[in-house]
């Protein structure tokens, strides 16, 4: 989101959020149990007390009191900032936590995350059919960034057209449509082909309608997750291929050979593209090409946005072998090393290095290291934010699985550089050469598993140490004093803390 915001730093709350989560801790429902199975160490009770503080905020998300069933609110801010909208983006990120819930409950918790999925569907399709600033359905408008939560168009001036949309709304509704038609249920395939996928042109469904968008619309120019540049962005093409690639098997096994055939060819397509983001001389991937802003406002290209490409447009089928752009590419490797290099020294809080427990805290992150919106203005200084921050623990957690589950890692130059630069590995090129293949059976191997996993934990500490005491996160903290800035309860926080510990969980 990335348009005006305001300081803010969040309230105590009245109500006794002690009490509520003790409450939270003797159900079984609603306990996050997908956080017990962790490879890594035990999960610290501060990680679980704020998983199920997440999980609160995000059911408040969803079809708030007097707004349309099925609308994701992306904070409860309605003046400087009024976030008090369903972002196309941030609701499907949020439904996409809100699946995997539902994946790991059982009873009236799981059917409760379920109704929500089911609501979803339906006010996305709304969405869909109402003529907003980006154009009419007839004309595939799903470009529209945002809608209000009663449904209804949003009619002022914003980036248009932001087209990481329609591929995230997608691809979350693809999991909910196989997870549909792998029940055996008659009535769940039924769902499948009356809401979210039929072959029919022009398209009646939601899937259907948006991958018909993505895969006509993806050389288009468009806005960034940010709100702020008009161009070719690093994300918005990891979210379209993914989307394209995983509808081309929904469309094949739902008997649309030939729209199967065009959404795997635009995928591939795009997939040619996104190596060009790759800068030789900066040695990172850049955000952004082709963009509208000059060179002075966003010089380096270093963005927070390519590790959260990489992290959303992971195939969750870990057995897939699809590892492309995923955390354990070198280039990515060392865009996530600039980003630490970049925002360690530019934030004077990092420089508190151990939170009140004494934990480890890794340097907070920013959104890209030019960022002038403060929380209040768009002609400040940048913060640190929550999502940031967390997506790098996220990043550690996941290079930590994907080289355990490989059983070997290759020792490249930029992982040799990468490795040694994280705590309790700083002695790494005293043990190993560049070019060897580290195996699962070799001395050294475990180590190195289990320290990205304890700089994961290190991001993680560094985000709980700044939120409120109640669990409360915001969209950023202050890069001097600590404290909430921004718009406050932002959905997507908590949305990237549950998906952080979830790869902690290896699940």
């Amino acid at each position: 989101m990335g348009a005006p915001h305001v300081m803010n730093k969040l309230k105590k709350s009245a109500v006794s959020i002690s009490l509520l989560l003790g409450a939270l801790l003797m159900s079984e429902s609603v306990s996050p149990q997908w956080a017990t199975a962790s490879p890594a160490t035990p999960l610290p009770d501060r990680f679980r007390r704020e998983a199920l503080y997440a999980q609160q905020r995000i059911a408040i998300s969803i079809s708030q009191p007097g707004q349309a069933k099925g609308s994701v609110m992306a904070s409860p801010s309605k003046d400087e900032p009024n976030y008090y909208f369903h972002w196309i983006r941030d609701a499907a990120l949020t439904m996409n936590g809100v699946f995997e819930l539902q994946k790991n409950s059982s009873g009236a918790e799981h059917n409760r995350w379920i109704s929500y999925l089911m609501d979803y569907i339906h006010f996305s399709r709304q969405n869909q059919l109402t003529p907003n600033r980006s154009g009419s359905p007839a004309d595939l408008g799903l470009g529209e960034p945002k809608f209000h939560l009663n449904g209804t168009a949003f009619d002022e001036s914003w980036g248009r057209p932001q087209n990481d949309g329609p591929a995230l709304r997608s691809m979350v509704l693809i999991r909910l449509a196989h997870q549909l038609l792998n029940s055996g249920n008659s009535t769940d395939a039924e769902t499948v082909k009356r809401l979210l996928y039929t072959a029919q042109i022009p398209a009646q469904t939601v899937i259907k309608a948006d991958l018909e968008y993505v895969s006509h619309h993806w050389r288009d120019a468009s806005y960034d997750l940010w709100e702020e540049v008009q161009g070719r962005h690093f994300y918005t093409l990891m979210m379209q291929q993914r989307a394209l690639h995983e509808g081309a098997i929904l469309a094949r096994r739902l008997g649309d050979p030939e729209a199967a055939s065009w959404y795997q060819q635009q995928s591939q397509a795009i997939r040619q593209v996104i190596p060009g983001f790759w800068s030789v001389s900066k040695n990172y991937i850049v955000a952004t090409q082709n963009s509208s802003w000059s060179d002075q406002a966003k010089p380096s290209g270093l963005d927070i946005a390519v590790i959260l490409a990489s992290l959303h447009a992971s195939p969750h089928d870990q057995s897939s072998g699809d590892l492309f752009m995923s955390v354990s590419d070198d280039r990515v490797i060392a865009t996530a090393g600039a980003l630490r290099q970049a925002f360690d020294s530019l934030y004077s809080v990092n420089r508190v290095q151990n939170g009140h427990q004494g934990e480890r805290l890794a340097p907070g992150l920013g959104r890209y290291p030019e960022d002038i919106y403060d929380g209040v203005t768009n002609h400040g200084q940048g913060n640190p934010w929550f999502l940031s921050t967390q997506a790098m623990a996220e990043f550690h957690y996941k290079l930590a699985a994907q080289i355990r589950n490989a059983r070997a890692v290759t020792l490249s130059p930029t992982k040799m550089a990468y490795f040694g630069r994280v705590s309790g590995l700083t002695s790494l090129r005293d043990g190993f050469r560049s070019g060897q293949i580290l195996k699962s059976t070799d001395a050294g191997f475990a180590k190195l598993v289990s320290a990205l996993n304890d700089e994961g934990d290190a991001y993680m500490n560094r985000a709980l140490y700044h939120a409120e005491s109640n669990g409360a996160q915001a969209e950023e903290f202050n890069r001097s004093s600590g404290f909430s800035q921004g718009a406050v309860h932002l959905t997507w926080s908590y949305v990237s803390y549950l998906s952080a510990l979830q790869a902690r969980s290896g699940q």
